[in-house]
Order: structure tokens, then sequence, then C-alpha cells
């Protein structure tokens, strides 16, 4: 299920926020988490019911490495924690890129059955990465199990995030606020979710129009000719953007229909100075985990202006392969690396 979706706008979310209403005129607040967590189970496992069970999976383990992290602050622990997050991951979404690429690197045939990819996996495992990093390091996560389960699986975010942080989303859900009906917030998510449609389904793709005849030549082995070139390279990057941001912008807009805040995702990228400012404004949430939990942990800036350049471009490389397990990714990434430490200099 997909927000730009007839059954999400005009069932789902619906009956979503009709359910949440009528619980909260009629019981506690712990009521209304379980029918929005159900409903979240609900939105995931319709893609594919499998997949259901590795999220809940995922969550109770998470969970169980975090109580124990509040008493034993082990870093063992954690590493066993992450481990486990990091193997998940690679599993799904990267062994089809480490097999194929094994393939072509030794030339011969491998059998290997392909992986699908769960939905949201890089999203859901990155969220428990950092809730689970934070309790080692000795920050209020103190949370119930429902709460919890709510916080990693709530649907606006579950899928394409922004990645959410534990003191963004339960300070919210403790507050005498939640789960009570407030207009502002209710046209706040509409109008959002409104925008969010009017980008992806109009601007992302006409630019989409633009740009595909070029990629689809390209792909058969053909060479488009220098009009289509360059009018590809210069619509892919609208596309790309009005597709993620109005996506984006319709998981804010989902989120405030039940008074929560999302934290945004992207501030007008493309009227950045450099590429450094770039990266604070396109995809934040995510480049807020790398710079937090990847670069700084590697040393950051603390160890020279050569260890810092190293540190920059591991954290983008990786960055890069987040976005996609390709080759063309790891490229992508390092060059965004390379522009950050040319930028620095």
């Amino acid at each position: 299920m997909i927000f730009n979706s007839l059954l999400y706008l005009y069932i789902f979310l619906p009956v979503a926020v009709a359910g949440f209403v009528l619980i909260g005129k009629l019981y506690e607040r712990r009521m209304q988490i379980l029918w929005l967590t159900a409903m979240s189970f609900l939105f995931y496992g319709w893609w594919n019911p499998s997949y259901l069970g590795l999220l809940i999976v995922s969550i109770l383990w998470n969970f169980s490495i975090s109580s124990l992290l509040q008493t034993r602050k082990i870093r063992s622990i954690l590493f066993m924690g992450i481990a486990l997050n990091i193997g998940l991951l690679t599993y799904f979404k990267y062994m089809n890129f480490f097999v194929d690429s094994l393939h072509h690197a030794l030339g011969m045939s491998l059998q290997f059955q392909s992986i699908a990819l769960p939905l949201g996996i890089s999203f859901f495992t990155f969220q428990q990465i950092a809730f689970l990093t934070d309790t080692y390091r000795g920050e209020d996560t103190k949370t119930t199990w429902s709460d919890y389960c709510f916080f990693i699986s709530f649907f606006p975010q579950l899928i394409a995030g922004p990645i959410v942080r534990h003191s963004e989303f339960f300070p919210q859900i403790a507050s005498s606020k939640f789960g009570k009906v407030q207009s502002s917030f209710m046209a706040l998510g509409i109008s959002m979710i409104v925008v969010g449609l009017l980008k992806k389904e109009v601007l992302a793709d006409t630019f989409g129009l633009m740009a595909d005849p070029a990629f689809t030549i390209a792909t058969t082995g053909g060479i488009p000719t220098f009009g289509k070139a360059w009018m590809a390279t210069l619509a892919y990057p609208f596309q790309l953007y009005f597709d993620f941001s109005g996506y984006t912008d319709m998981a804010l807009g989902s989120a405030y229909l039940f008074g929560i805040q999302l934290p945004q995702n992207f501030t007008s990228p493309y009227r950045s100075k450099n590429i450094r400012e770039f990266w604070q404004r396109w995809h934040r949430t995510l480049s807020n985990f790398l710079r937090d939990y990847l670069y700084i942990p590697l040393g950051g800036n603390r160890k020279g202006a050569a260890r810092q350049g190293i540190n920059i471009m591991i954290t983008m490389i990786l960055g890069g392969l987040w976005h996609g397990a390709a080759w063309g990714f790891v490229v992508w990434g390092g060059l965004h690396g390379m522009l950050i430490i040319g930028h620095l200099c």
C-alpha cells in the first residue's frame, strides 16, 4: 500500500483516523496507540504478509536488547543488537548485489535465488540502531513494549521515512494533548497530503516524462540523442526531488492527522550554496543519522584533516550504498564525499 493509492487515500487513512478519534472518545490513550499499531501492521502486511513477521521479530529483538542495555551498559550487548540489524539489512538488501558482483568478477554462473527486498527495512533498521545506541549512551529511552512497537511501526514513517528518533517521538505521545482532535493539526495534515500528492502525481510524473526516454534508450544499449540526453540530465533531479519530497510531505501530513509531528526531511535542497549545505537540506534525517552514528563515532574531525577526509569518504560511500545496492550508488557516494572534502579544503 502506498500513500498515493486510492486504497490508502479513500479507505485506509479515513478508517484509521475515524477509529483513532472514536476510540479517543470511549477509551484511554493506550487503546489509541494499540489501534494505530494494529493499523500500521495492516498497512505493512498488505504488500506481503510474510514480511510482517520479519518486522515483528525485529521489534521484539531490539526491544529485548534495549531492555538489557538499560541495566547493563555492556558494549558487547550493543554490538550483538546492532549486528543482527546489520545482518538482516545485508541479507535482504545487499545479498543479490554481492552475488551478482561475485558472478561478474569470477565470470561464472552462481546458482542463487533472488531475494525480495522487504519494504522499509532500511528505515526501521536505522531507527532501531539509533535507539539501541542512545540507550547504551545513557539517554532516557525507557518505554513500554506497546509504545516502542508503535514508535517503530507507525505507518506514516515506516516505509520511506523520515528516520525518527525516540526523543522526537515519545514526548509527543506522552503529552496530554495526544489523542485529542486538534483542528490546526488536521488542517495542516490535509494540506500537506494534498501538496505531496500534487508533487508526486503532477510535478514528478511530468519531469519523469521528460527524463524517461533517454534512460529507456540507454538501458536497451542504445545511445540517446544530444537533446534527449540533456533533457534527462536536467529533468531527472527534479523528478527525484518532487517524488521523494512529495511522498515525505504525505507522510508528515498523515502523521499530523493523529497529532504527531515528524521531522522535516527536505528544506529546499536545490537552493544550497555548496555541497555541505546540500546534505544539511536533503534527506536531513539520514544525514543526521550518518553524522551522529557513523561519522562522529569514527572520529569526525577530531583526529586531523587526513583522518577527517577518510571518515567523510567512509560515511558518504556507505550513505550511497544505503540508497541502493549497486556500484553506481557506491560511486555516487564517493563523488559526494570528494566534493565535501574539496569544499572543506
